[in-house]
């Protein structure tokens, strides 16, 4: 499966959503995460599970750049995963634990994003499908990413694993 995606800082978390209402996305809910990632040999591997959610291995590549950008994934039920994997655990790289408040517009994921030790974050994400092409979602990125422009910081390149492992290195 592939995406497009966009990254930025939040700099006004009250803003972000009245604008997302403004525009036609509708709240889906939010809950609080943690993504256990571990090493692979490219890529990144992590584990993601939530309370009262299922839990799920997402494995991905993404090519680190401000402007919004191809993702290339796969996810897998906790079950496949395990199978895949294997039974004993890995090691743990590196832990993430958010409150992730999720919004949909259109064919858009908007991840408001509070990340312990790191701070707050917008993700936009637009699956890419036969319906809705790459240009479609690249368009429908922009579109939303300058409407929130306001509650908006920084854009970033790098995912939030990233991001905590060059705090980490601080």
């Amino acid at each position: 499966m592939q995406s497009v995606e966009f990254r930025a800082e939040l700099r006004d978390a009250e803003l972000a959503p009245l604008i997302l209402r403004a525009i036609g996305a509708k709240p889906l809910g939010s809950t609080e995460w943690e993504d256990s990632y571990f090493r692979v040999p490219d890529g990144w591997l992590k584990r993601r599970s939530a309370a009262g959610e299922p839990t799920d291995w997402v494995r991905y590549h993404r090519t680190p750049r401000v402007q919004p950008k191809i993702v290339r994934f796969e996810v897998l039920a906790d079950e496949q995963g395990i199978e895949r994997f294997g039974q004993h655990p890995m090691p743990l790289w590196l832990a993430i634990r958010k409150h992730r408040e999720l919004w949909m517009r259109g064919y858009t994921t908007v991840s408001l994003d509070h990340i312990e030790h790191l701070g707050r974050f917008v993700k936009l994400e637009a699956l890419v499908s036969p319906q809705h092409n790459v240009v479609r979602a690249h368009r429908e990125i922009n579109r939303i990413r300058d409407a929130l422009s306001p509650a908006l910081g920084e854009p970033i390149a790098e995912g939030y694993a990233d991001l905590m492992l060059r705090q980490l290195a601080a």
